[in-house]
């Protein structure tokens, strides 16, 4: 039961929140607009802020996110097979 705990705790994501309500990705760059309103005394004023965020290896339409450089994907890749052989060895899966 144990292992399987720390397992879960192991596989748990880091969800990060963003508040941006408009993301884009056009020509290389990323655009993020945020959107809110705010009511005093029954008026209502409508704020927003942009930010533009310059990708130096493009941008990625569908998940509107900068594309990483190519040694963070190796990174990446090189850090999840090592996460799956120590839990390998933790559950005693070896040879």
């Amino acid at each position: 039961m144990k292992r399987i705990i720390i397992i879960m705790l192991l596989l748990l994501p880091i969800v990060t929140s963003t508040d941006w309500t408009n993301v884009t990705c056009s020509g290389g760059n990323l655009y993020k607009i945020k959107e809110w309103e705010i009511c005093e005394d029954g008026t209502c004023t409508e704020y927003n802020m942009t930010e533009n965020v310059t990708c130096t290896n493009g941008c990625d339409s569908t998940s509107n996110t900068c594309n990483p450089k190519e040694y963070e994907e190796w990174i990446l890749y090189i850090g999840i097979i090592l996460v799956v052989v120590i839990i390998l060895r933790i559950l005693g899966w070896h040879r």
